[in-house]
């Protein structure tokens, strides 16, 4: 009785005065945050502008203000990735407890943010610029985005509009799925000024992303309820996501409210579902694929009736067939139609851990032979983590790590390239199980990530060679996370050892 009246307390103290004094912590840490994504802004801006072209905005290269310019962008990026490990630390510490303002504050500055970032152009990657470029190209009337470099969408007014925002065109055929092609289509079917195009194709990478943080929410509550509030939080407040989202527009985002959706189906015990939405999110970019073997082991150890599993996924194979017919329809010309998938997927010397051996195979050996060694030991590797990873899978929780798992295995081992917001991925998964080990990790790699992203823009614009961009890149978006994982794997196996058999403790 004593000790339930000093809980009853304690609580009650916490959400009264205590509470008051954890809200205005949070004002404080969302006002912080504010002024480093301002300062972040102005910094970015700073960096794009900095030797581009003065006819599209820019000035003349400056060598002395892009190290000013990096510090503020530093500074800034420290800055917040500092206010959101306090967030993180402040409700894993008292979790469960804090209610009221506090949360409520809590997701509104992330949400504020990305109306705001929502709100700007793209400074440190162009993507959303080629994908309306994709979209142009496939309002005209021989144009298939799919088989046609966007080079052909570069003549005309649209073009010239495109090239003022900072466009640089490249030789390359889109390498997404058709569904995202549809969407770009349909954006500038809806406007062909580029400024409102910009904002609509963001808008709806912005609604995704918060579909994807309501989606972790729904998967928390029925798995881990104690870690749905820290684990959405890790997620929204990211500013790796609300920046590679919200500022940079990522479809990214609409790929993962697929692979979230069909995550929450599976738990829901609802395998064609999950299957078809994970198809969705094949459609919009082909990395959810990867995730396939997961959800069909998942499904079979927890399935109720073999025969009613094999109907539910028959009905899920033929919608399959029926969806991914309809999204190509427009676009199919055979196999050429894979052409930009192709292309992408070629090993070449980039940033990322295919790139680091490639550069090291093609030393002693030619080109093709390096390329090919490469994908044979890096997917080699990537599908024994692949299968050690499915076949950990029990429950709904071992399904939820073993994506996260796999995701991490993708990014660091099998990927042919890697940008920061490919971090995203990863870092959803992990938030789907937010110990200690997993919130470290996204702290981390988004961090990384992040502290890279003006590498591409130095680049572009004529600071620094691209070899030392993806030297760079690799050492620190690959190296810093995998230095973690192997003292978190060391961690793990001592305490196996101290904790084992008799032997091993004796």
């Amino acid at each position: 009785m004593h000790g339930t009246r000093v809980g009853r307390s304690s609580r009650l103290d916490l959400n009264g005065r205590g509470g008051a004094t954890a809200a205005l912590e949070v004002l404080l840490l969302g006002i912080a945050s504010a002024a480093f994504y301002l300062l972040l802004y102005v910094a970015e801006r700073r960096i794009f502008l900095n030797g581009w072209p003065a006819a599209s905005g820019g000035s003349a290269r400056d060598h002395a203000s892009v190290a000013i310019d990096l510090l503020l962008y530093l500074v800034a990026t420290i800055g917040l990735f500092g206010v959101y490990a306090r967030l993180l630390f402040f409700f894993s510490l008292r979790r469960g407890l804090l209610v009221g303002r506090a949360r409520a504050l809590a997701l509104l500055f992330p949400l504020v943010f990305n109306f705001a970032w929502w709100l700007t152009q793209p400074f440190l990657s162009r993507d959303v610029l080629s994908y309306l470029a994709q979209g142009y190209l496939g309002t005209l009337p021989d144009g298939n985005p799919h088989l046609q470099a966007v080079t052909s969408a570069i003549d005309g007014a649209f073009g010239a509009q495109l090239t003022l925002f900072g466009w640089i065109p490249t030789n390359l055929i889109t390498p997404y799925g058709p569904l995202w092609t549809h969407v770009e289509i349909g954006v500038v079917r809806l406007t062909e000024d580029v400024g409102s195009a910009v904002l609509l194709i963001k808008g709806s990478v912005v609604l995704a992303s918060l579909g994807s943080a309501g989606l972790i929410w729904m998967i928390l509550g029925r798995l881990r309820p104690a870690d749905q509030f820290l684990g959405t939080l890790a997620y929204l407040a990211n500013p790796l996501i609300v920046i590679e989202f919200a500022g940079e527009g990522h479809n990214d985002a609409l790929m993962l409210l697929f692979v979230l959706a069909g995550l929450l189906l599976s738990v829901a015990r609802r395998p064609a579902a999950a299957s078809v939405s994970l198809l969705l999110g094949a459609l919009t970019k082909y990395l959810p694929l990867i995730f396939l073997p997961a959800q069909l082991v998942y499904a079979w150890r927890t399935r109720r009736s073999s025969p009613r599993l094999a109907v539910s996924l028959g009905l899920a194979g033929i919608t399959g067939l029926i969806v991914t017919g309809l999204a190509y329809a427009s676009f199919w010309r055979g196999l050429a139609t894979f052409n930009g998938v192709t292309s992408a997927g070629e090993r070449t010397v980039q940033s990322s851990s295919s790139g680091a051996l490639l550069w090291v195979l093609e030393r002693w050996l030619s080109p093709t032979l390096a390329a090919q060694i490469t994908s044979v030991i890096l997917i080699s590797i990537f599908g024994l983590i692949l299968m050690a990873a499915v076949l950990s899978i029990r429950d709904a929780e071992s399904l939820v790590r073993s994506c996260a798992v796999i995701a991490l295995a993708y990014l660091f081992v099998a990927s042919p390239y890697v940008w920061p917001w490919h971090a995203a991925l990863p870092v959803a998964l992990m938030a789907l199980s937010p110990d200690r080990r997993f919130l470290v990790m996204i702290f981390v790699l988004s961090l990384c990530a992040r502290l890279v992203s003006p590498l591409n823009d130095l680049t572009t614009n004529g600071f620094i060679p691209y070899q030392f961009e993806a030297v760079v890149t690799t050492l620190v978006l690959i190296g810093i996370p995998l230095v973690v994982v192997v003292a978190f794997s060391r961690s793990r196996w001592r305490a196996m050892l101290w904790t084992g058999g008799g032997a091993v403790k004796a």
